[in-house]
């Protein structure tokens, strides 16, 4: 993440004569041209070995612009190992100077899963934004889509404080942003509020300001005023150039209060206020609209990822026996091909190209008599058969709670449900939000800085692919 003309500087050289005089520093020319390519190489074909073992993945992926306006898209890569761990990795950072047309969007997408050798049939579901391109790309290749919930989340909340009760909550908003700024443009004031924290025994945390495009940011920054109210409230009386304007009302605080009671949790509670319980109604309600116009197949990917999830099991599906015929059906295929990948000798079947001693005969006991009469029941179920008991068993099995994680409980209850754990791994790899996308922004904008403008497009690649996977 550092210029390669880093190591021709005189002051750095310095440095290092000063650690050891003997050491011959590398010019630029060898990080650009032998070590990030050989690293990345080496990161590469560790990566590629795993993925290839991979039955089912889903991915995030979104666009962004360089400094310079250099049009990239990030492809994420979502799996789970066989120790049940979700593993997230970048796979690529595609430069797209053609027109973002879903049918050229489609093109890099499908260009990135054959350099890589994955299967599309292996994609569990991608996970984007609702903009038009990248849902008609998707739908043009025929990938399990999700809209993603984090942007969803941020439309309804910002639309909702745009429609309901806007001009007490514009009032409330604006004042705490002028706190903001009231603080932020002296650094008299910082050190003020410094001392005012440690006095009070109140964290020494910073304020933040809200942003448009920064999910959540308006609920960490109300979120913050009232934590720091009291040192906030000592600060602004001791300064005699403190506008009226920007004094704390005690109807600012009880608006924001119930502006984060909203957000905190959108389950109407008795306790909720006028204010809170319209914000919430707002934000409820245009969710179920977004999620009410999602597309047959994404409604269906949900419900089957929740009734997978062991603390929930399909409870808040109306669908839910709807739900376990479409997974008996997966099941039942995923079980056939397992089958016929790995037929099942028959007793007293050879082996002809195993070369193996014939084991001697044991005496037979009543106890193996007895074991092998027990387990015969189970080795002679069906594949439906079996997977209509394990969906069975599974569903009648109490939810666990919600904070547990449910791959732990995968891992401890695989071999209970070997056919229902293959469904498991492909739908709880899904993503619920395109992050993985957005913090893969986040670290390109620390590399292709105005000072490394003119990097080529495939060194920025390998530079956010080290970055992200090293």
């Amino acid at each position: 993440m550092v210029s390669y003309y880093t190591v021709e500087k005189q002051s750095f050289k310095d440095l290092i004569t000063t650690f050891d005089s003997q050491y011959e520093l590398p010019g630029r020319s060898y990080f650009s041209n032998t070590a990030i390519p050989r690293a990345y190489n080496r990161v590469r074909g560790e990566l590629q070995q795993a993925v290839s073992a991979v039955d089912y993945f889903s991915l995030t992926t979104d666009m962004w612009s360089s400094t310079k306006m250099t049009p990239y898209m990030s492809l994420t890569f979502h799996f789970i190992d066989t120790e049940w761990t979700l593993v997230s990795k970048c796979l690529q950072t595609s430069f797209l100077p053609e027109d973002h047309t879903d049918a050229n969007l489609a093109d890099a997408l499908q260009e990135v899963l054959h350099d890589w050798g994955l299967k599309e049939d292996n994609v569990s579901c991608v996970t984007t934004d609702s903009g038009s391109n990248i849902k008609a790309a998707v739908r043009n290749l025929g990938w399990p889509w999700l809209s993603c919930f984090g942007h969803n989340l941020n439309l309804a909340v910002s639309n909702t404080f745009e429609k309901t009760e806007k001009a007490r909550t514009d009032r409330a908003l604006a004042v705490c942003r002028t706190i903001n700024g009231f603080f932020s443009h002296s650094w008299k004031r910082r050190r003020e509020l410094k001392k005012a924290q440690v006095q009070l025994g109140l964290p020494e945390h910073s304020l933040v300001t809200d942003c448009a495009t920064r999910w959540g940011s308006k609920q960490k920054m109300i979120d913050r005023m009232l934590e720091q109210r009291t040192a906030i409230n000592r600060v602004l009386a001791d300064d005699r150039k403190v506008n009226v304007s920007i004094t704390w009302q005690d109807e600012d605080v009880a608006i924001v209060e119930q502006s984060v009671k909203a957000k905190d949790t959108l389950a109407p509670s008795d306790e909720d206020g006028h204010l809170t319980a319209n914000l919430k109604a707002g934000i409820m309600s245009i969710l179920d609209d977004k999620y009410k116009a999602l597309p047959e197949a994404s409604l269906q990917l949900i419900r089957k990822t929740t009734f997978l999830d062991p603390r929930y099991r399909g409870d808040y599906d109306p669908n839910v026996e709807e739900t376990k015929k479409m997974i008996e059906e997966e099941a039942f295929i995923l079980g056939r091909k397992a089958q016929s990948t790995h037929p099942v000798r028959e007793e007293g079947e050879q082996n002809e190209e195993a070369d193996v001693e014939p084991q001697p005969k044991r005496k037979k006991t009543l106890a193996s008599l007895l074991k092998r009469k027990a387990g015969t029941a189970s080795v002679n179920l069906t594949i439906p058969e079996k997977v209509v008991t394990e969906i069975a068993t599974y569903a009648q099995e109490s939810p666990i709670h919600a904070e547990q994680d449910p791959l732990a409980w995968w891992k401890e209850n695989q071999s209970r449900f070997p056919l229902l754990a293959k469904i498991a791994k492909k739908y709880l790899c899904v993503c619920a939000t395109s992050c993985a996308s957005e913090r893969v922004f986040s670290t390109m904008g620390n590399i292709v800085t105005p000072k490394r403008s003119h990097l080529k497009p495939e060194m920025v690649n390998m530079l956010g692919f080290l970055t992200k996977n090293m």
